[in-house]
């Protein structure tokens, strides 16, 4: 089983900024299915960070502002729900151990973030799909700089700036590199 897997966050570091969004998409490849789906905007007493990730995600920010006491948990239940999908995806892909975590910057980035002090690298096996990597040579697409260039070149569209929106649009090229091998 594979996930595509991305995180909005604070900043670059993850020892000082902190998670504000997760999504998630849980995919067959052997029988070419979309399993399900994760999303949690992750809720924050005190937001800290670096200014030019707060301003990329300031309409997130404003959500959360807005909705601060109704919708969102905490990085705890988070955790708690997301390792709760990730088993139910495995059950329904029949799948045994760690799923593969796929996106842009997976390995090197999101993966190296921590909900609740938990790492979460640990919920995936170690080996990893890294988007920009894969698509290096592929049908003369050019490295892409970041997953917007990705999205807006090989996808002819621009992808909404979220967590969730970004897992999806990683999987959906994913998907296509392995329609056409």
């Amino acid at each position: 089983m594979i996930v595509s897997f991305d995180l909005e966050t604070t900043g670059l570091n993850p020892d000082t900024c902190q998670v504000l969004e997760v999504g998630a998409v849980a995919y067959d490849p052997e029988k070419d299915d979309v399993l399900g789906e994760f999303h949690q905007i992750v809720k924050h007493n005190v937001v800290r960070g670096e200014p030019y990730a707060l301003a990329m995600n300031s309409d997130l920010l404003r959500q959360m502002a807005d909705k601060y006491h109704l919708d969102y948990n905490g990085e705890l239940a988070t955790l708690a729900l997301f390792k709760g999908w990730l088993g139910a995806m495995r059950l329904k892909a029949g799948a045994e151990g760690k799923p593969h975590a796929l996106g842009f910057n997976v390995g090197a980035f999101d993966l190296q973030w921590k909900l609740d002090g938990q790492k979460l690298k640990s919920l995936f096996h170690h080996r990893c799909v890294e988007m920009g990597s894969y698509l290096a040579g592929f049908h003369d697409v050019d490295f892409p700089e970041s997953s917007k260039d990705a999205f807006r070149n090989i996808l002819a569209r621009d992808v909404p700036h979220s967590a969730l929106e970004d897992a999806k649009g990683a999987l959906e090229i994913y998907r296509m590199i392995r329609k056409d091998d």
